[in-house]
């Protein structure tokens, strides 16, 4: 395995966090027969009191005969069917279709799970399935017909010892936290995370804007003879954003998020990056999101930014988002009549500071149907402990780390809180926490 530091990829790899070097995330090799189901996609469609759930598959080696069943969180099968082919799916040309009455629907405050079974002869895939539906019905964003504000959360995987390699009960802290807070949505900033996180979210209830890895922020910052912001953004997106010679790397980092979180019903949105300005790679990332999961929403900020130079389509960008936008111009465009919600990214910056403003948001979140919610940012200050590469003694890590700032909410208002391991002490007055380590 080669395990590069710099490459190219490195310029689409701009997030603001600390770099660094390595292999974060897990590693391992997996022996199947050599007939299998290699890839499946599961959709599902609510009409008249029950669910349609659709599997599309494909497989590595010769078809295999393969049978699916549906089981509620009871164990009892409440579904089953065989694949067969679909000759008019050149990608996926196997198809099965289950019908549910009466189905338990997923939602962020009611995650509802069913399993599913791909069972052949020599292997048995495992996976769970929530009954759901998303769309924008106008400027109004609606989970299974019922219109929905996201209370949400950006998410770096960081940690003060641990660095960006997060392992599952650090996960399952911060989501048990950001749950016992009345969080309902995090934004995977900005790069897609381990698939444990997404399974756990589609158990724990969030809903999920999964973001590709793509972020070309520094081609922002050139050297420019008008240095001005207003001149940065004409000439932003020049280097990668609306350069043809990009197409190929966009593309194959938004199809690698979608690919991998296709299944996970808690993913709700799509983004294609973050910060990267607006052009023609990511016109053409986001007409492939839509064309190949058009039950999802997507949402990309940076196509705010126009360089003036033609017209660009934004068709397949179903959500207006926007990062810290004062309320008059969250006011100016509510009142132009729009077509499609609002959602503030990100909002209220809360990095190692106590966050303002919120009242004044979540009041018109609240009040306005165009307004679907927002992101604050974030969840975690990126410090790194100690500032150096001392040795540490994991198990006393819990009692003796920490200095980490984190993002929480109460059902009212939200609420800056330093995080620092389990005991729990309160201010009323000030509205903010502080955990300590046990």
């Amino acid at each position: 395995m080669l395990v590069l530091k710099w490459c190219d990829g490195t310029y689409l790899e701009d997030q603001d966090k600390f770099r660094m070097s390595g292999i974060f995330r897990d590693v391992y090799l997996l022996k199947r027969p050599e007939s299998v189901v290699f890839d499946y996609f599961t959709t599902t469609e609510l009409r008249g009191g029950h669910a349609t759930v659709r599997v599309r598959a494909n497989y590595l080696g010769a078809p295999v005969a393969t049978r699916i069943t549906i089981s509620d969180a009871a164990g009892t099968e409440v579904a089953f069917a065989q694949l067969e082919p679909a000759e008019d799916d050149a990608d996926y040309p196997y198809r099965a279709e289950l019908s549910i009455g009466d189905p338990h629907l997923w939602t962020a405050e009611d995650p509802y799970l069913y399993t599913m079974r791909l069972e052949t002869e020599r292997e048995v895939i495992t996976d769970r399935v929530g009954l759901r539906e998303i769309r924008a019905d106008g400027v109004v964003v609606k989970v299974n017909e019922q219109p929905i504000k996201l209370r949400g959360i950006n998410r770096h995987d960081s940690d003060p010892v641990t660095g960006p390699v997060i392992g599952l009960e650090q996960l399952l802290t911060d989501l048990r936290m950001m749950k016992q807070h009345n969080f309902n949505a995090i934004r995977s900033s900005h790069y897609p995370n381990s698939p444990y996180f997404y399974q756990l979210c589609d158990e724990l209830g969030f809903y999920v804007m999964a973001e590709a890895d793509n972020e070309s922020h520094g081609t922002q910052s050139q050297y420019l003879a008008d240095s001005t912001f207003e001149n940065q953004v004409r000439h932003w997106n020049e280097p990668i954003a609306d350069n043809p010679d990009f197409l190929p790397a966009t593309l194959d980092r938004t199809q690698a998020c979608v690919q991998v979180q296709k299944n996970r019903p808690s993913v709700v949105f799509w983004s294609p990056g973050n910060e990267c300005s607006y052009g023609i790679t990511f016109e053409d990332s986001l007409r492939w999101m839509k064309e190949f999961d058009p039950g999802r929403l997507t949402v990309y900020e940076s196509s705010f930014y126009d360089d003036g130079k033609r017209d660009y389509d934004y068709t397949h960008i179903d959500i207006y988002s926007r990062m810290y936008p004062a309320l008059t111009e969250v006011w100016e465009y509510l009142g132009k009549n729009p077509d499609k919600p609002f959602m503030l990214l990100e909002y209220c910056h809360a990095m190692g500071n106590g966050p303002g403003d919120f009242e004044d948001y979540l009041e018109v979140i609240d009040a306005e149907p165009a307004m679907c919610g927002g992101f604050v940012w974030e969840w975690c200050d990126h410090g790194i402990y100690k500032g150096d590469a001392e040795e540490v003694d994991r198990s006393t890590t819990t009692a003796a780390i920490t200095a980490r700032t984190c993002m929480m909410a109460t059902s009212a208002s939200m609420a800056s809180c330093t995080r620092t391991g389990a005991r729990t002490r309160a201010s009323s007055s000030s509205r903010t926490c502080t955990v300590l380590c046990a």
